[in-house]
């Protein structure tokens, strides 16, 4: 009798039967043993998963290759000077994900305390440094994957440090020490504290920066360019911390209309009247036309000597200045001269003590004879 012909299914569970039965010489000379030797492909997303409750052995070459992947430093390096703490964070959460860190069978990334789960890099203010040091304690000095994932990112962290920063990092070690191991869970964490602090303090100088931009716009003398490209800086600032500005716009036409130009004022007054009336004005679509009516009244005042050129008003109060200086070189002339003539009357006194002086001696001469003794022949 004809077997009946074999499935798909049977095949393929055939095939892996003599995969598991058949000895090692008789795979080295059979055909349809050889077929078996073909290993079935797993899916994973890294090679650190495709056996995740496994720990990985860095003592082979893969187990090398895979550490040096995982980590290697960031590419913006985190200053505790200057924290950019928006762009680190994100770069991190990419890392985490290429290393697995993050993985939902060895993560170390997404930390459940008090029945809740927070993504560490996300929500790190919402987790104290107690209750993550707790879960860290749980597989610090474990042989598993978490606490190699655990020192691939404290060493990734520790090589992402700006070099003035990690005097001030390593002086906080026993607060992201466990068990005298470190962890990156903590690292990452006081990091962050430290970060915040500082983080605070320059988005309060950056508003502040933003919200006396009227006086700013003077220090350049008014030069338009200039000072658009410092208010694009205090913005990268400001929104590189995961901040950002609602009164900006308020803040550009207080600005451009202290600038020193007339006719630059008179532009800026007609455009805030538009955008009080409601036509559709942001702070970039502002800060392009400035820019561009600036350059185009610039080149063609200049011609005319008319850039910067002094309002009615203006030309009053420097009428005023100039009668106001020659009035006072009227007055420092007088007030010289005057002073001369206090320094001549010394002399004049002089001149009469000597006059009265030889009145004196004339006087005394006349009885000089007086002063003589008589001689035997004077009567």
């Amino acid at each position: 009798m004809t077997p009946a012909p074999a499935t798909a299914a049977a095949t393929a569970a055939a095939t892996v039967a003599a995969t598991a039965t058949v000895p090692a010489a008789a795979m080295a000379t059979s055909p349809a043993a050889a077929t078996a030797m073909v290993p079935v492909p797993l899916f994973a997303l890294s090679p650190t998963l495709v056996n995740p409750k496994t720990f990985t052995d860095y003592g082979t070459k893969d187990g090398k290759l895979l550490f040096a992947a995982a980590n290697k430093p960031l590419a913006i390096k985190f200053d505790t000077e200057n924290p950019n703490v928006t762009s680190f964070r994100a770069l991190l959460k990419d890392r985490a994900m290429t290393a697995e860190w993050s993985h939902a069978q060895v993560d170390i990334i997404n930390v459940t305390v008090q029945g809740r789960t927070h993504n560490l890099i996300d929500n790190y203010s919402q987790i104290s440094l107690e209750d993550l040091r707790g879960v860290v304690n749980t597989y610090i000095t474990a042989h598993a994957k978490q606490a190699q994932h655990s020192y691939e990112m404290y060493t990734t962290l520790m090589d992402s440090l700006a070099e003035n920063s990690i005097t001030k990092v390593t002086l906080e070690a026993q607060k992201y020490t466990v068990h005298e191991l470190p962890s990156a869970p903590l690292l990452f964490k006081v990091l962050m504290n430290i970060g915040s602090a500082d983080m605070r303090a320059t988005v309060s100088h950056t508003r502040e920066n933003l919200s006396s931009l009227n006086e700013y716009i003077r220090t350049v003398g008014s030069n338009t360019l200039g000072f658009n490209m410092y208010v694009e800086e205090e913005l990268k600032s400001l929104r590189a911390h995961g901040e950002d500005t609602q009164d900006l716009l308020v803040n550009l036409f207080k600005a451009y209309l202290n600038a020193s130009d007339t006719e630059f004022r008179e532009y800026i007054k007609c455009k805030k009247d538009q955008y009080d009336e409601g036509a559709d004005i942001n702070p970039e679509s502002l800060m392009a036309e400035a820019e561009a009516e600036a350059e185009a009244k610039y080149k063609a005042f200049r011609l005319d000597n008319k850039w910067n050129a002094l309002s009615p008003e203006q030309e009053q109060i420097v009428a005023m200045s100039v009668e106001l200086k020659e009035l006072k070189d009227k007055n420092l002339k007088f007030v010289s001269a005057f002073s001369k003539a206090s320094k001549k009357k010394p002399a004049n006194k002089k001149e009469n003590n000597n006059k009265k002086k030889d009145k004196k001696e004339v006087k005394n001469s006349e009885w000089a004879w007086k002063s003589v003794a008589p001689t035997k022949d004077d009567p």
